[in-house]
C-alpha cells in the first residue's frame, strides 16, 4: 500500500494491525545446558541395541541380587520406555520382601511396600505405580538403599533426571544421609564433559552404569 498526499488518518484502535508485513515473536530463553544434556541422553540411551541392553541387565541382576541381599527396605523403580530393566531386580526384592516402590502424588512421592504385582496400576504417564489400596505405606526413614533412575550420570555423583524434581525434593523433606542412593543405568548414560549441578540436586551415593 502506498500512501498519498498528507491523509488526515485517525490513530489506529487497539484492533488494528500495524504491522502487516512483520511477524512479532517474543524471544524465547536459550535451552539450558541441563536441558541440552538431558536431550541429548536420551536420545543416546533410546539408540541402544537390544543385544547390549540384554547384556547389561543381565549384569545388573547378578550385582543386585548380591548387592541388596541383606536390605530390609529397598526402594527402587518400576522401569519405564528406554530406562534399563529392573523388572527382574524388583521380583529377587518382591520374593523377599524388601520392595518398596514409588508412587507420585501431587507432584510429592509417596513410598509403599509391594508383595504382588497385583498390587500395581499404571500412572497417568504408564509408569507402574502401588495402588494405595492394596499396598503399605512406608516411612522414609525406613528405606536402607534406593535405586535412582535417571537420564544420566557423572562422576561428581550426580544426575539429570526428567526435569520434575521429584527425587531430590523427595531426599531432601527427611534425613536421608542414612539411605544409600545409587543410580542405575546403562554405561552409555556416562556424561562426559563437565557438568555443575544446580543447588536444589541431592548427590548419589554410589552409580552402577552396566
Amino acid at each position: 500500500m502506498t500512501l498519498m498526499g498528507t491523509s488526515k488518518r485517525k490513530s489506529p484502535t487497539r484492533t488494528e494491525f500495524l504491522f502487516p508485513n512483520k511477524l512479532l515473536i517474543h524471544p524465547r530463553k536459550p535451552p539450558s545446558k541441563k536441558a541440552t544434556l538431558r536431550k541429548h541422553y536420551l536420545e543416546k540411551r533410546a539408540q541402544i541395541s537390544l543385544d547390549l541392553r540384554l547384556k547389561a541387565e543381565g549384569k545388573a541382576l547378578d550385582y543386585c541380587t548380591q548387592a541388596l541381599s541383606k536390605s530390609d527396605t529397598v526402594l527402587s523403580f518400576a522401569s519405564f520406555g528406554s530406562e534399563i530393566s529392573t523388572k527382574e531386580i524388583n521380583l529377587f526384592l518382591m520374593k523377599r520382601g524388601s520392595l518398596v516402590l514409588p508412587r507420585v502424588v501431587a507432584d510429592s512421592i509417596e513410598v509403599f511396600r509391594v508383595t504382588s504385582l497385583k498390587q500395581l496400576q499404571p500412572s497417568s504417564y504408564g509408569i507402574l505405580e502401588p495402588s494405595p489400596t492394596l499396598c503399605s505405606r512406608v516411612k522414609e526413614s525406613e528405606i536402607d538403599l534406593s535405586l535412582v533412575p535417571g537420564v544420566a550420570f557423572h562422576s561428581n555423583f550426580h544426575r539429570i533426571g526428567y526435569g520434575k524434581g521429584h527425587y531430590d525434593r523427595f531426599f531432601a523433606r527427611f534425613d536421608s544421609s542414612s539411605v544409600e542412593k545409587v543410580g542405575l543405568g546403562y554405561q552409555e548414560q556416562r556424561i562426559e564433559g563437565e557438568f555443575s549441578p544446580q543447588e536444589t540436586d541431592i548427590p548419589l551415593d554410589q552409580i552402577l552404569l552396566f
